[in-house]
């Protein structure tokens, strides 16, 4: 998802063949063996981390053959044009829709085969190049065909041997919660304890994310996310940030595509969260994202 998100973010302004691929394959293996020694206390789940080795060699051979041909057929037909076509700014937009779909649903839901339709009937700008055109046609509309077949098996696979994910999470929260999340989109109050809290259900992921500073900022306070009392959190930052009392930090790297912008995962108490976070954004920290199991 962060490789994705920071893909789209680098050739919204450059072209792909200057994406740091390899710095990108090494960031997962290195956030993997993190995972590792941070689970290490805790039973092994053969599951979860068969599904992390698949996806990191996956995501590592996709990198791997998209650093090849961009760094010699895409290089290529770079120099027959003095500007992006209207071709590479069609893909870049796809990207930056690839990456907000992975905020809240499966890669193997996205429509590639419409992406690739759109590709298709991309019109030539004044001034663009043919060859770089047609070729960028040519080689995405065959990555999409290939991941949308790869994409179609994986559904089928999944549908036969899994249920469904699970897309909602109950949260146990105190303060005024029915009148913060009065507005919330599918949000629902789910029991009342009086002076214990409230438990609420609503959507998980980077929705979950986006919710909880609004409900701080109305003085909601957190006990429990689906069950948890603890939490990681990831920020960006310009610089190394301070920790604020009750967190423990994970990791801290600048993004491989971007020096200047550093990630930091931490581990907080649910309990702590409305304290932690606005003292992080005062410091001029960005939320990135709250992982709510």
């Amino acid at each position: 998802v962060y490789a994705a998100r920071e893909y789209a973010g680098f050739v919204d302004k450059e072209q792909p063949s200057g994406f740091p691929y390899w710095s990108y394959i090494g960031r997962f293996w290195q956030d993997y063996a993190m995972v590792i020694r941070a689970s290490a206390p805790y039973k092994f789940n053969y599951a979860n981390h068969q599904m992390l080795v698949i996806i990191g060699t996956s995501h590592s051979i996709e990198h791997i053959l998209q650093w090849a041909y961009e760094n010699t057929v895409g290089r290529i037909t770079e120099a027959t044009t003095a500007k992006r076509t209207a071709a590479d700014i069609y893909q870049a937009k796809v990207a930056a829709d690839y990456a907000a779909f992975l905020d809240q649903v499966p890669w193997y839901q996205f429509p590639y085969a419409d992406k690739r339709a759109g590709l298709f009937a991309v019109q030539s700008a004044p001034g663009d190049s043919s060859i770089r055109t047609s070729e960028r046609k040519l080689a995405f509309g065959l990555a999409d065909t290939i991941k949308q077949g790869y994409a179609d098996l994986i559904k089928k696979a999944l549908a036969a041997t899994m249920d469904p994910a699970l897309l909602d999470i109950h949260v146990w929260a105190k303060g005024p919660v029915g009148e913060a999340t009065r507005n919330e989109p599918d949000t629902l109050l789910e029991r009342d304890m009086g002076a214990d809290g409230t438990i609420f259900v609503t959507r998980r992921y980077q929705v979950f994310t986006e919710m909880i500073p609004r409900l701080i900022d109305k003085g909601v306070s957190f006990v429990e996310f689906g069950g948890n009392d603890e939490i990681m959190v990831t920020v960006l930052s310009t610089d190394t940030i301070a920790v604020p009392e009750g967190m423990r930090i994970l990791f801290s790297y600048p993004l491989p595509a971007d020096q200047s912008t550093r990630r930091t995962g931490m581990v907080v108490a649910v309990r702590k969260l409305h304290l932690v976070l606005p003292a992080l954004i005062k410091s001029g920290a960005r939320l990135e994202h709250v992982y709510d199991y």
